[in-house]
C-alpha cells in the first residue's frame, strides 16, 4: 500500500511538473507570437513609410528640373538687357516645361488616385482600331508600321478610358523603342474567359539590369519620360482583374501582354 502511494505521489509530481512546463512554454509562445506580430506591424509600417519616401523622392526629382527651367527661363526673359528673340525663346521654353510639368502631375494623380471603373459595352475590334488610328501619325513619321491582329471579335464590358490610356502607353513606348522601318503588332485573343492584349515591337531587348524595375514608378531610360506609363498600365490591368507582364524579351521581339479576366458580356 505504501509503495502505491509513493508511485501516485511521484506520478503526481511528474504531472505537476509537466503541466507547469506546458504553461511556461505556452506563456513563452504567446509572448513570442505577440513579439512577432508587433515586429510584423512595425516592418509593414516602415515599408509603407519607405514606399511613401521613395514616391516623394521620385516626384521631387521629376518636378525639380522643369521648375528650375521655368524659373531660369522667366528670369532671363524678364531681364532688361535680354534681346527680343532670346526673350521669345525663353518664354517658349517656359511654356514647354510647364506642359511637361502638367503631364507629370496628371500621370502622378492617375497613378496614386485611380478612378473607379466605369464599364461600358464595346468591341475589341473598335478598341484596337482606335489605338492604331491615334498612334499612326507618330509611327508614320518614323516609317514604322502598326498592325492590328484580331482572330475573332471580342465583346465585353470594360472601362474604355482606362484601357485606352494603358494600351496607348504601351504602343507609344513601342514606337520609341522600334527602329526606323520597324513593325509594331497589336493583337487580342480570348482564352478561358481571359482577354489577352499584346503589344509587340521589333526593337532591341530590354537590358537584363532593367528588368526588375520596368514597372517601378518613376523608373525610365528616356530623357523626357515620367517613368509612370508602365506602372499606370499595370494598375489598369489589375483593376480589370488581370495583370501586365513582359512576355517576350529578345532583340527584334519585345512583347508586353495585358490580361483582363472574366469579361462581362451583355446581351442586347
Amino acid at each position: 500500500m505504501g509503495m502505491v502511494c509513493v508511485v501516485y505521489l511521484v506520478m503526481g509530481l511528474v504531472v505537476w511538473f509537466l503541466v507547469n512546463q506546458l504553461k511556461n512554454n505556452q506563456g513563452k509562445l504567446t509572448q513570442s507570437l505577440d513579439l512577432l506580430h508587433a515586429t510584423r506591424e512595425r516592418l509593414v509600417s516602415e515599408e509603407k513609410l519607405a514606399a511613401v519616401g521613395r514616391l516623394a523622392s521620385g516626384v521631387a526629382h521629376e518636378i525639380r528640373n522643369p521648375v528650375a527651367m521655368i524659373s531660369s527661363s522667366l528670369a532671363t526673359a524678364t531681364h532688361l538687357g535680354t534681346q527680343e528673340s532670346e526673350r521669345k525663346e525663353m518664354f517658349a521654353i517656359a511654356v514647354h516645361e510647364s506642359k511637361r510639368l502638367e503631364f507629370l502631375t496628371a500621370d502622378f494623380l492617375t497613378y496614386t488616385r485611380p478612378s473607379p471603373l466605369r464599364r461600358s459595352p464595346g468591341l475589341m475590334s473598335d478598341f484596337l482600331s482606335y489605338i492604331v488610328a491615334v498612334t499612326k501619325a507618330r509611327a508614320t513619321s518614323r516609317s514604322i508600321a502598326i498592325l492590328s491582329e484580331l482572330t475573332e471579335d471580342i465583346p465585353f464590358d470594360f472601362d474604355a478610358a482606362q484601357l485606352e490610356g494603358a494600351i496607348l502607353n504601351l504602343v507609344l513606348n513601342a514606337i520609341d523603342a522600334t527602329p526606323v522601318r520597324g513593325v509594331i503588332k497589336i493583337s487580342a485573343s480570348l482564352e478561358r474567359d481571359v482577354v489577352n492584349i499584346e503589344v509587340e515591337d521589333s526593337g532591341p531587348s530590354i537590358p537584363r539590369s532593367d528588368l526588375g524595375r520596368i514597372f517601378e514608378p518613376f523608373f525610365t531610360t528616356k530623357a523626357a519620360g515620367t517613368g509612370l506609363g508602365l506602372a499606370i498600365a499595370r494598375a489598369a490591368a489589375v483593376a480589370h482583374g488581370g495583370d501586365l507582364r513582359l512576355s517576350q524579351n529578345r532583340d527584334g521581339c519585345v512583347t508586353f501582354s495585358m490580361t483582363l479576366a472574366k469579361p462581362e458580356i451583355k446581351e442586347a
